[in-house]
């Protein structure tokens, strides 16, 4: 059983020709002289290119990580700032700072929590060797943060954000720095564009595939057009300051089956949101997911999503600087468990913005959202790009409206076939044996009727005929009749599910 996956936020994985293999080579160093550990950026590739990055089960996207000689995976989070590692074999060639820091994830009623020293060590990142990186290496994390096989966070929030190892460095007065990995590589290579770009895959939610393209510097070939859309400004003064730790913009409207409601500044709702790929739904405004969804059906037992038919057809769009921006009606669905029968219980993959304590107008854009675009984030630290003194977004639409709609009953009939398969395999599945209905007990109840007559029958003429015998000094025996099928109660399946 799915629940509702773990955001990173802190409480306040296309085709495989995408996954490039990085040539490493040198090019050139650069470094930092603050403080007594010095950061030395160095450029081993000219792609930027993320080597391995995956998309595990339309739940996680992770990249590989190179820390001290030793390769990772790790969850690529535009919605946080931290960069930690939690590992339960002893990592080598570190320097510990002995400056305990920690963060906490979800709603405060089951927040999840991590706690570790912020160590510096050498890593490789996107075709970039950085030394002396800080980051956090975790001696405890909560369950349920991470999947197996899967290592840490690496936090891609804009440089405005403020990090809990910032906060812990300076809390401790050290002269560390704590600037997290990407921003180091932009600083130190300031003739690249400081952006990065992510193409995110979609899959049959049972596995792990090939989770697109994650680029450092240069959005990839296919689809440049990124950079000629509307250029969408850090909001730094959005609702409730949530502006400058995130990449939030402005939603000027969502669409729900031909219906516009305006949520521009001027419109009837005012709506921000951030771009947390982090995050594998979208969570926003109740209203807005009653009018998706319906307001009457039943909810998980947070109240945070919806229970729903899983071959229902969805038309949503999302716009964003002028543009409309269609999502996929494959992504409205996620399937969660299976019932007692082996089909496919299914959920909305739009929530409601409730489960984080969010406030009205505050949305979250997780995977959900971000599978229909190709997003690059621009930190513009030389306040030189996009005509702007801010960092900002570019998104391309991927999704034609027309086309999904169109191959909707076939991708998504064969999404649930291949959910329920994985499903009933992983939680040991066994075919309910359903007793009979009345119309069936009528039917038995009176053939067995018949047979006793019949029975009854040819045991009185062969009780006769016995007489008769007996009288005639021959014996015949009287047979008995045959055994009667015995009514054997159904076994149900034990239904709960397995979580995953």
């Amino acid at each position: 059983m799915r629940h509702a996956a773990l955001s990173f936020i802190p409480s306040v994985l296309l085709s495989s020709a995408f996954a490039i293999n990085i040539p490493f080579r040198k090019v050139h160093t650069r470094s930092s002289t603050r403080g007594l550990h010095s950061i030395n950026v160095t450029r081993l590739s000219e792609s930027g290119n993320v080597s391995v990055f995956e998309n595990i089960d339309n739940i996680r996207y992770v990249g590989d990580i190179a820390l001290a000689g030793d390769t990772f995976e790790v969850i690529l989070d535009t919605g946080s700032n931290d960069f930690w590692i939690y590992e339960s074999e002893p990592l080598s060639q570190y320097y510990n700072t002995s400056i305990k820091a920690a963060d906490t994830y979800g709603p405060s009623n089951e927040q999840s929590k991590t706690a570790g020293y912020v160590i510096l060590a050498d890593v490789v990142f996107g075709g970039f060797n950085i030394q002396n990186q800080s980051l956090i290496k975790e001696l405890s994390v909560s369950s349920g943060i991470l999947n197996p096989g899967v290592s840490g966070v690496v936090g891609l929030g804009p440089p405005t954000g403020y990090s809990s190892i910032i906060r812990s460095l300076t809390h401790a007065n050290s002269t560390i720095n704590g600037t997290g990995p990407m921003e180091n590589i932009f600083l130190h290579n300031p003739d690249m564009e400081p952006q990065f770009t992510i193409l995110m895959s979609r899959n049959d939610d049972t596995n792990v595939t090939a989770g697109g393209s994650f680029t450092i510097g240069e959005p990839i070939s296919e689809y440049a057009a990124v950079t000629q859309q509307p250029v969408l400004p850090l909001l730094t003064n959005a609702t409730h300051n949530i502006g400058l730790d995130y990449w939030t913009i402005h939603v000027d409207a969502i669409t729900i089956n031909g219906k516009r409601y305006d949520t521009s500044p001027s419109g009837t709702q005012n709506i921000s949101a951030f771009l947390d790929t982090g995050t594998p739904t979208a969570l926003v405004d109740p209203m807005f997911v009653d009018a998706i969804y319906g307001s009457s059906l039943q909810t998980t037992e947070d109240g945070t999503l919806s229970f729903i038919p899983c071959d229902t057809y969805y038309n949503v769009s999302i716009e964003l600087g002028g543009v409309e921006y269609p999502l996929n009606p494959l992504d409205m669905i996620w399937p969660w468990d299976i019932d007692e029968n082996g089909n496919a219980i299914c959920v909305g993959a739009l929530q409601r913005n409730t489960y984080l304590g969010m406030p009205k107008g505050t949305w979250i854009l997780g995977d959900t959202f971000l599978r229909n675009v190709y997003s690059l984030f621009n930190m513009n630290l030389w306040n030189k790009s996009g005509g702007i003194s801010v960092p900002f977004v570019q998104l391309l639409s991927l999704t034609n409206a027309t086309e999904a709609h169109i191959q909707f009953t076939s991708q998504n009939a064969a999404r649930m076939a291949a959910f329920q398969t994985s499903e009933r395999e992983v939680s040991g599945f066994t075919p309910v044996k359903a007793g009979p209905n009345i119309v069936e007990v009528i039917i038995i109840m009176s053939s067995i009727g018949v047979l006793l007559l019949i029975a009854a029958i040819v045991w009185a003429v062969k009780v006769i005929r016995r007489r008769r015998a007996l009288r005639l000094g021959k014996y015949a025996a009287v047979g008995t009749p045959g055994d009667i099928p015995q009514y054997e109660p159904p076994s149900y399946r034990q239904y709960g599910g397995s979580e995953s």
